[in-house]
């Protein structure tokens, strides 16, 4: 096949870019016009990768001495309009495809490794003309990666290149060698650990003589917990409760304070089902499970508690507020639950900006969320 005036559309993850990439490309680059190089900004189907931005320096790195090469950020530009345009930031390759032929006046054809199923990708047919490189060279990323985690550092930087390993341990992409040893002190309704923290972060260099550290701190281990704010997006109205929250008090003097419907998830429940759970105990308000998004994850307190919070929106109307009324929560746990309704611009350009009295991450999200998105 001929493809001296063709474009090649080489995509992936590219987490790292190893020795076998720098390859392939080379190999293309011989037989194509030109090659494009497309790391994936956020896939469908993999969500442990390094950041971005990351990965498109290594692949600038890799390309540095390979003529008709260079790295495109398309895959980010098409993630970006699909998050503004359809609530979701992940994409497939035939969207990018498209995309970059409807800018393109060139021939393009996308390029696969002999272990890609190519009909097996989302609506392949819409990819257009492809093109599967034979060649299955032995270094690669998943390899790497596993060689990384059991600290065989030796091994691992036989995968990439001087400057791409270099860049590697000087950022600390992938976490070295860390062994945690783990006793409980407390175990009760707040159960609290002492960790003993063993990391050998120059360990990874060659010639390097091993510089153990050892970090010892106390962390609480709670349940993991969701926050859900309710949007009504046809009355553009946010749903936001106040409850008795003693910590604000000492600072503030205020018992009653403002923030997202919230609760620990119970053994195995589901963030979807415990924010359905709790949305009926503390606001009266039923959902169903299309109602509601998982829209993020985070830990409140990283250094200090394993809690992982997941943030999420849930779609209601403003007349299921009104049937609901009154006070809400569980006399058991002495909980009296308010809620109230605000206009979502004024909450936006408000509270999620200067604060006020509203102090809540989850709401920000959630709003930065609905801002971008099309409802």
């Amino acid at each position: 096949m001929n493809f001296n005036n063709k474009i090649a559309v080489f995509g992936g993850s590219f987490n790292p870019p190893t020795k076998s990439h720098e390859k392939i490309i080379k190999d293309l680059s011989k037989v194509f016009k030109k090659v494009l190089i497309v790391p994936v900004f956020l896939p469908p189907h993999k969500n442990s990768l390094i950041s971005y931005d990351h990965r498109v320096k290594m692949l600038e790195m890799l390309i540095e001495n390979i003529d008709n090469c260079q790295v495109s950020k398309v895959d980010k530009e098409v993630s970006l309009m699909n998050f503004k345009n359809k609530r979701e930031a992940t994409n497939y390759t035939y969207e990018t495809m498209e995309y970059l032929r409807n800018n393109n006046k060139q021939e393009l054809v996308f390029v696969s490794g002999p272990d890609v199923v190519i009909d097996s990708y989302k609506n392949y047919e819409k990819i257009g003309e492809y093109y599967t490189y034979k060649n299955n060279h032995v270094e690669r990323s998943s390899d790497f990666r596993i060689e990384f985690k059991k600290g065989n550092y030796s091994i691992a930087s036989n995968f990439l290149t001087f400057q791409v390993w270099n860049y590697v341990v000087e950022n600390k992409l992938y976490d070295p060698k860390i062994n945690v040893n783990k006793k409980v002190i407390s175990d009760g309704y707040f159960s609290l650990l002492e960790l003993e923290v063993v990391y050998d972060g120059d360990e990874m260099r060659e010639n390097k003589k091993p510089d153990k550290k050892v970090f010892s701190r106390n962390i609480i281990d709670p349940k993991n917990s969701i926050g859900i704010t309710l949007i009504d997006p046809v009355n553009k109205k946010i749903l936001i409760k106040r409850e008795k929250r003693f910590g604000p008090y000492i600072e503030e003097e205020v018992l009653f304070s403002y923030g997202v419907i919230e609760g620990t998830m119970e053994k195995g429940e589901c963030p979807i089902e415990c924010a359905i759970r709790e949305v009926k105990e503390e606001s009266g308000i039923d959902l169903i499970v299309d109602d509601v998004k998982l829209i993020n994850k985070w830990y409140p307190s990283a250094g200090y508690m394993t809690e992982v919070k997941h943030v999420l929106l849930g779609f209601f109307n403003v007349e299921q507020y009104e049937r609901a009324g009154g006070v809400h929560g569980l006399v058991s746990e002495n909980e009296e639950i308010y809620t109230e309704i605000f206009d979502i611009e004024e909450v936006l350009l408000y509270h999620a900006t200067q604060g006020s009295n509203i102090y809540s991450p989850e709401i920000a999200s959630v709003l930065l969320y609905y801002k971008f998105g099309t409802f």
